[in-house]
């Protein structure tokens, strides 16, 4: 079809001239959850956003020893993610994580091991 032509969509206004089908068109973005070492809620690490609306709800993230501290534009830096953010491309965000202070036995048990061990 040229792009002169004329068509109408789901009873809306005409399409013509230069205008094309794509711009009448929005394809929803996946935005992908990656738990970074944690686990996120059964069935919520993919979503699907139309272009210029907010997120929404966010997925919790758990990891056994850490407190989950939200979601991050990269894995290592970047900004946050908020229930607000505006999407207008595939993303895929990170899960941030702080160690939980009553597990430090934990952790540092788990050092030890690693530096005791022949990997070290």
């Amino acid at each position: 079809m040229k792009e002169t032509e004329e068509l109408s969509i789901q009873n809306r206004s005409s399409i013509t001239g230069t205008e094309s089908l794509r711009d009448e068109i929005t394809i929803p973005r996946p935005v992908t959850f990656n738990a970074n070492g944690g686990t996120i809620e059964e069935g919520r690490g993919l979503v699907l956003i139309r272009p210029g609306e907010p997120i929404g709800t966010l997925p919790t993230a758990s990891r056994e020893h850490f407190n989950f501290r939200g979601w991050w534009a990269e894995r290592i830096g970047g900004r946050e993610i908020t229930p607000n953010e505006i999407i207008t491309r595939a993303i895929t965000v990170f899960a941030r994580w702080a160690s939980n202070p009553k597990n430090n036995n934990f952790l540092s048990k788990r050092r030890k091991r690693w530096h005791n061990s022949p990997h070290s």
